[in-house]
């Protein structure tokens, strides 16, 4: 709920703070209204734009409470593409007011509480359809980071908002593939973008970027000079990141006496088993049971559960749970195993469930795009062979939950909506970082009946056809809302 937003909000505010870094480019109030998105998901709320600005406003305030920068993203709205910006330039052909209805009504909620707004590279040809022809002969439409009527028309004069614009990275190829970087900048500047998001990758050399970003200096100095960029334009921008700085107390002295104190309360504040227990709670919260045939959860303390991961490095996470699963007593002669389908071939893995006659079979999916539903497929021979040997299956959705619908001969539907995971990290040991994100062990302590199943349903889920190439149909499997308890 609300409340878990704004908590897990602060725990990563106090972990910025006692590091130094006074902006969070969150969070995302895209409102996923299409399933097949690749870039947005799980990082939306939802696909109720109500219910993203009611968690979006608590984890602004998580974050503003430790006086840390919080940016909107992505305007006017990521959440109904289905191409990713970082790799090509989407389009969302909507009006003015469909755009209104949905995808700009959290901005129009939330812009006073915002410090950033930060802009999408997305064409929106009913609101801008002026045309940009590039090196290649390429037309589009500009995109909203640099279209004056989004920026300035919608954003400043229709919602009102007086904060600070920022432009989504630079670098992503719904812009570079288009534009040179320095013209790039000079349209976002002259559409209304107070800054300019220039990433820099591990890879690229300091002195090739701390280059190229002097070239783009120059370009905006030159241009600001000539008239191309108004000084008014610059004043404003100015006088706006002075202004958000000042507001978050960013202009004040550093509040560590000195860089060994700030070290030293960095080491005990981030990554602290206090701010580990706290956000498995808040996971454990989320943890959405939405079929349970038979009764098959809550698992109990002699059950042998045999677990399928997608990765390698997922098999950290199962490990931590039979750990956490120990120490609470709620594992005693049971046992929890994984193994790897990404890595392990599909006949290994049924001679290993053969051998093992497991009480149940948890295969974890972690579907980020339509393209990844085709594991299915590859799963399918292993449920057959459970299914025969009289074992329940368990369907963890660990990413995006529009998969769900493929797997309705199992016994079990759980979502949890993440499974990170880092393979060469050591084993817990109650304070240092333990290489594993929440999510999955958490939805694992849940089926041992560590906490009840109190997840509900963020967004709609279509039934999803395998033989029309996994495209979404119009018929809803689960809706938002949907869960069920013990």
């Amino acid at each position: 709920d609300r409340q878990e937003s704004e908590q897990a909000a602060a725990l990563i505010a106090e972990e910025l703070q006692v590091l130094g870094i006074n902006t969070n480019f969150a969070p995302v109030t895209d409102v996923n209204v299409n399933p097949a998105n690749p870039v947005i998901g799980v990082r939306s709320f939802s696909d109720d734009p109500d219910v993203v600005s009611e968690f979006a406003k608590a984890y602004i305030k998580g974050m503003h409470d430790k006086n840390i920068v919080t940016a909107l993203k992505h305007f006017p709205g990521h959440g109904d593409t289905d191409v990713d910006s970082h790799t090509g330039l989407p389009q969302v052909n909507l009006s003015y007011e469909e755009l209104k209805e949905t995808h700009l009504k959290p901005y129009f909620d939330l812009h006073k509480d915002a410090d950033i707004i930060m802009s999408a590279h997305i064409e929106f040809p009913q609101i801008d359809d002026t045309v940009y022809t590039d090196a290649d002969g390429n037309e589009i439409c500009l995109p909203a980071t640099m279209s004056k009527k989004i920026l300035t028309g919608i954003l400043r004069e229709e919602i009102g908002y007086e904060g600070v614009i920022c432009t989504d990275a630079m670098t992503m190829d719904a812009i570079r593939a288009y534009w040179p970087q320095e013209d790039a900048a000079v349209n976002a500047i002259n559409a209304g973008a107070d800054l300019i998001l220039i990433p820099v990758y591990e890879e690229q050399p300091v002195a090739e970027y701390i280059g190229s970003l002097d070239s783009l200096v120059q370009r905006i100095v030159s241009g600001a000079e000539s008239g191309e960029i108004s000084i008014d334009r610059i004043n404003e921008s100015v006088l706006r990141i002075l202004s958000l700085k000042e507001k978050r107390g960013i202009l004040d002295t550093v509040p560590w006496e000195s860089a060994e104190e700030q070290a030293a309360l960095a080491k005990e504040t981030v990554g602290s088993k206090d701010h580990h227990d706290r956000e498995f709670a808040v996971s454990e919260k989320a943890v959405t049971l939405l079929k349970n045939e038979n009764n098959v959860l809550p698992l109990g303390r002699d059950t042998d559960a045999l677990v399928l991961v997608p990765f390698d490095n997922r098999i950290m996470s199962v490990t931590f749970a039979e750990e956490y699963l120990r120490s609470r007593e709620l594992l005693d002669q049971g046992s929890l195993s994984a193994i790897s389908y990404g890595s392990t071939y599909i006949e290994d893995i049924i001679a290993v469930m053969n051998e093992q006659q497991p009480d149940v079979l948890v295969i974890v999916t972690s579907v980020f795009s339509s393209s990844d539903m085709s594991d299915h497929a590859l799963l399918l021979p292993v449920m057959q062979e459970a299914e025969a040997s009289g074992i329940p299956i368990v369907i963890l959705s660990a990413q995006l939950p529009y998969d769900l619908s493929l797997y309705d001969n199992a016994d079990v539907h759980m979502a949890c909506y993440l499974a990170s995971g880092i393979s060469d990290m050591p084993v817990y040991d109650g304070r240092d970082n333990p290489g594993y994100g929440p999510n999955l062990p958490a939805a694992l302590a849940v089926m041992y009946n560590d906490k009840k199943p109190q997840g509900r349903l963020p967004v709609d889920i279509p039934v999803v056809s395998e033989e029309d190439g996994y495209l979404f149909g119009d018929e809803l499997y689960y809706r938002r809302g949907d869960g069920i308890g013990y």
